[in-house]
């Protein structure tokens, strides 16, 4: 555990995670979550620019590849409905996303890096997200359902947001494994931009700690899902 709690990673998304919320939380709660909805609206056209460019990078050697391109279809459709999805969806049912997304991703890293392989020496997904351990997979979902239930106020009708979340994270996982990446913003820091240099360091992209679309692997299918769902 000490290891844990002086390793490099979990430093780095410490220091992110504070100007984020500090960003954020304000952003919910003043003026009817407008400031709240662009900010997720900036960060999926973001994300779309990531997701471009790891396609451009692995189409020469997997365009034949019929799997690789329904996948493509699947998680570009669900960034391009997130983005309509927030203009759409009421601020609330946003921020019951959100908490679902990051608390299942923060539980399942905290417990995967605390507990991993230490119950269960199998990997669920070793061929493609060799890191992901079943203790930081299950305890993760749980603590979602469990964050989700409160913050709803002991409601059950939106836990279904938790394993779409998890689902959300696996098929990035599956999709950055086929395009030979490791963290979403690869390519665009490879192409060194300095306006997406900018903005990816910010989430601390070019530390490692992802891109974008990292981030909000999970969050867009979740409002993908939702939109179809919402009243």
């Amino acid at each position: 555990m000490e290891k844990f709690l002086k390793s490099e990673g979990l430093k780095t998304r410490f220091w992110v995670s504070i100007p984020i919320l500090l960003v954020l939380v304000p952003a919910y709660y003043l003026f009817d979550g407008i400031i709240f909805k662009i900010i997720l609206a900036l960060g999926f056209m973001v994300a779309i620019c990531e997701f471009a460019c790891m396609i451009s990078y692995s189409y020469g050697y997997l365009r034949n590849e019929v799997s690789y391109h329904l996948l493509s279809l699947l998680l570009l459709s669900s960034l391009v409905i997130a983005i309509v999805s927030v203009s759409a969806i009421k601020t609330n049912l946003l921020g019951t996303a959100v908490v679902a997304s990051v608390s299942t991703d923060v539980g399942a890293y905290f417990f995967g890096n605390l507990l991993g392989g230490r119950l269960i020496k199998s990997r669920p997904f070793l061929r493609i997200s060799p890191n992901k351990t079943w203790e930081g997979s299950i305890l993760g979902i749980l603590i979602g359902l469990i964050v989700v239930y409160f913050w709803t106020g002991r409601q059950f009708v939106y836990l279904w947001m938790v394993p779409v979340a998890f689902t959300g994270d696996i098929l990035e996982s599956l999709f950055k494994r086929w395009s030979n990446v490791k963290d979403s913003n690869d390519n665009i820091i490879r192409h060194d931009i300095a306006i997406f240099n900018l903005v990816e360091g910010f989430l601390g992209g070019r530390n490692g700690h992802g891109g974008f679309y990292d981030r909000l692997d999970s969050l867009s299918l979740v409002l993908a899902v939702l939109f179809f769902l919402a009243p």
